[in-house]
């Protein structure tokens, strides 16, 4: 038990001993989700001769390494004197063509919503696209504060307030034939015509809508994967809850009461995600049946990304609510000391 100890199996002149399965802890480190707390860390500093020179970068966030390559985009805050700006940069050379079509997805997005919402279009440089910073809060944020202030129905109103904002807009009755053959799916999916949106505003999404506090009024950003066809908006309210499953989980299980049931959504284990019961009614009354949009969601996640979990949607009609989960399942809210945790019990076992 003497770390001291450790030093006597070394002896001069003797060779290399293995005290440990390297690979087997840089997996533990990997799966812990420590990688980037305990990997090698260098200091780069670098410019894109795209960007003004004057302009000083704030935050950076690279890509997203689970999207396919030609859709990977980093995306930066910088400040020029007083003024604030966005960018988006192509994050390898496949992704330049997927940056250029952006302006015009934007400008349709526009056209779409009208005065029911605003948008934001980029201005091209370079290879870059750059927009005014956006200060408002996200309905996204909205949400994570209003569950964590203790509300009872997990911030169900915005929504309730999102999905009648869908209803308000430009929409048809037809079979989304253009939809499905995008996806790869077969067009005999669905025979029956349904309530689609006339455009495929397909980022409309929680994490995509800044609110005005001034006035309550929609702004709608990254709209990267605009389609200029038909969507479903059984399809996209789906997605807004999935990913709101998704994003708010740390926020969801960390306010689990007997007044504030939830049900296992997707995953196993630690990784078990929760969706409040209050939200259940939204997915209950859409018109699309659950496991075809599972299988479309599927279906546009390979399209986009290496991302599987949208398959292992485990949402049953005899769902049990649950007023109390276990201890070793709550991601708490000091990540990297719950990461830590997980880590040295994993090593104990180990050893």
């Amino acid at each position: 038990r003497d770390i001291n100890l450790v030093w006597d199996l070394f002896q001069k002149g003797s060779k290399k001993k293995y005290l440990m399965s390297e690979k087997r802890l840089a997996k533990t480190i990997n799966d812990a989700g420590l990688f980037g707390e305990f990997a090698n860390s260098f200091l780069v500093t670098a410019r894109r001769r795209d960007i003004q020179e004057e302009s000083k970068c704030i935050h950076f966030i690279g890509a997203n390494t689970n999207k396919k390559k030609e859709f990977r985009t980093n995306k930066s805050i910088t400040r020029n004197g007083d003024k604030m700006q966005f960018i988006l940069s192509p994050d390898n050379d496949e992704a330049i063509e997927f940056i250029k079509k952006i302006p015009e997805r934007e400008i349709s997005v526009k056209e779409f919503f009208g005065n029911n919402a605003e948008t934001i279009i980029g201005k091209q440089s370079g290879s870059c696209l750059i927009y005014p910073y956006v200060s408002f809060p996200a309905m996204l944020e909205l949400m994570a504060e209003e569950i964590n202030s203790g509300d009872s129905q997990f911030g169900k109103n915005r929504i309730e307030q999102y999905i009648c904002f869908l209803s308000k807009q430009p929409s048809l009755k037809c079979v989304p034939c253009e939809f499905l053959n995008e996806l790869g799916l077969p067009e005999n999916e669905i025979s029956e015509p349904v309530n689609c949106l006339k455009l495929g505003v397909i980022d409309c999404v929680p994490h995509n809508i800044m609110i005005n506090p001034d006035n309550g009024k929609y702004c709608i950003i990254d709209n990267e994967f605009t389609y200029d066809f038909p969507i479903p908006v059984d399809f996209l309210i789906w997605r807004a809850i999935y990913t709101l499953v998704s994003d708010l989980q740390e926020q969801i299980q960390s306010q689990v009461r007997r007044d504030r049931k939830v049900t296992i959504f997707y995953g196993h284990g630690n990784n078990r995600h929760y969706i409040p019961i209050s939200w259940l009614s939204f997915l209950d009354n859409l018109e699309i049946p659950r496991q075809k949009l599972i299988r479309w969601f599927s279906a546009w996640q390979n399209k986009i990304s290496y991302d599987k979990t949208a398959a292992y949607v485990r949402l049953k009609d005899n769902r049990k609510a649950l007023g109390k989960i276990t201890i070793d399942e709550i991601a708490v809210k000091n990540k990297i000391a719950d990461r830590i945790f997980r880590l040295l019990h994993k090593a104990r076992r180990l050893l």
